[in-house]
């Protein structure tokens, strides 16, 4: 879904984003022609940051476990992060992206009773899958997304 509130080319649209709280003043983007252009209220040198916006809404989900390569979150464009708890006995591989879990080629280990929370900072919005040593449990997922658009 296209951010409904972004800059135009053209339309000399503005939206607000978050300035380095040491240069005062109002920052914003403008679209304008040839690009969009940060304005107002920067000076020369001054750090601006666009952040996105923090997650509002949150989606629990179950995934049994299997011995076999499972999706444990799709891709998902609005999430800013993840938990996953492994509630079985087994200990559950996760292998970040589209290729395959295996327990040889995997991202992170989460061991029995464990969990993995996403570091705060860290954006991944492709697909987790797993695989477990042994098939008991499952895994508890909750994903965090957000709706809101700066601006909006």
């Amino acid at each position: 879904m296209p951010n409904p509130n972004a800059p135009v080319e053209g339309t000399g649209r503005r939206i607000p984003f978050i300035v380095d709280p040491d240069n005062p003043g109002v920052a914003y983007l403008t679209a304008g022609e040839g690009g969009i252009d940060m304005g107002a209220g920067r000076t020369d040198g001054a750090a601006a940051y666009v952040l996105p916006p923090p997650a509002d809404t949150s989606y629990r989900t179950s995934v049994t476990a299997d011995d076999i390569d499972t999706l444990i979150l799709d891709s998902n464009h609005l999430r800013r992060g993840f938990v996953i708890y492994n509630d079985s006995s087994a200990v559950l591989y996760l292998a970040f992206g589209p290729a395959p879990a295996s327990t040889s080629d995997y991202t992170r280990q989460i061991a029995a009773g464990g969990y993995y929370e996403s570091p705060a900072g860290f954006r991944f919005t492709g697909q987790v899958r797993g695989i477990w040593a042994s098939v008991n449990g499952a895994a508890r997922v909750t994903e965090l997304t957000s709706e809101t658009w700066l601006g909006s």
